[in-house]
C-alpha cells in the first residue's frame, strides 16, 4: 500500500511517523491512529485533522477521519439540465467512435441520469424523454448513435426554452449553482 505524508504531518514530527518512514510498517502506523484526533488517514495519505471524529475498521483498530460536509446537489435547475444534456451528448460522440467500456459510458449514462433528476420537477414529460434516450442507447441497444446525439440535442434545445418561461415548480428548493436555479 502506498502512503503519502502531507507536509503539515510531516513538520509535526510525530515518532510513529518517524518510525514509519525508517521501517515502513503500514500495519503499525495504522494501528498508532488508535484514538487520536490529530491526524488520520484518508485517500491514501496521512493529514492532519480538523473534527474529532474517530471510525472502528475491521480490525477494531480506532481510525480518525474528518467529516466532510459535502455539497451535492440533489435540487432541480434549468441550467444544469442543460449542461449535463451536452455533456452527454459529447459523450455519445465518443460513443459512437468506440469508446465503449471507457470513462466515456459511465460519464454518458451518468450525465443523462442527472439531466433526467434535475429537471423532473420542471417537466416530467422531458425527464421521460431523457429517461428514454438513456435506457435506448444502453439497455435496449448498447449503442449510441447519429440520432441519440441530434435527440439530446434537441431536448437541449427544448430545455433551453424554459429558461425565460419555466414551468411552475413544484416545491420551490432550487439548485445551488446560482442561487435562482434558472439563470
Amino acid at each position: 500500500m502506498n502512503i503519502n505524508i502531507s507536509n503539515e504531518v510531516m513538520e509535526m514530527n510525530d515518532k510513529h511517523i518517524v518510525e514509519f518512514m525508517e521501517d515502513n510498517d503500514t500495519k503499525k502506523l495504522l494501528k498508532s491512529f488508535n484514538g487520536r484526533t490529530d491526524i488520520g488517514f484518508r485517500g491514501g495519505m496521512i493529514i492532519l485533522l480538523n473534527k474529532e471524529n474517530t471510525i472502528n475498521v475491521n480490525s477494531g483498530i480506532q481510525v480518525p477521519i474528518r467529516r466532510e460536509k459535502r455539497n451535492i446537489n440533489t435540487e432541480h435547475c434549468i441550467n444544469c439540465t442543460m449542461k449535463h444534456l451536452s455533456s452527454a451528448a459529447v459523450q455519445m460522440e465518443e460513443l459512437i467512435l468506440g469508446y465503449w467500456g471507457t470513462p466515456h459510458e459511465v460519464f454518458c449514462m451518468g450525465n443523462l441520469n442527472e439531466a433526467s433528476e434535475q429537471i423532473y420537477k420542471y417537466s416530467h414529460e422531458t425527464a421521460l424523454r431523457i429517461r428514454q434516450l438513456r435506457l435506448d442507447i444502453f439497455e435496449k441497444k448498447k449503442e449510441a448513435t447519429k440520432e441519440h446525439v441530434e435527440e439530446a440535442i434537441s431536448i437541449y434545445f427544448h430545455v433551453k426554452s424554459f429558461i425565460d418561461n419555466p414551468p411552475q415548480l413544484q416545491d420551490e428548493k432550487k439548485c445551488g449553482c446560482n442561487k435562482k436555479g434558472v439563470k
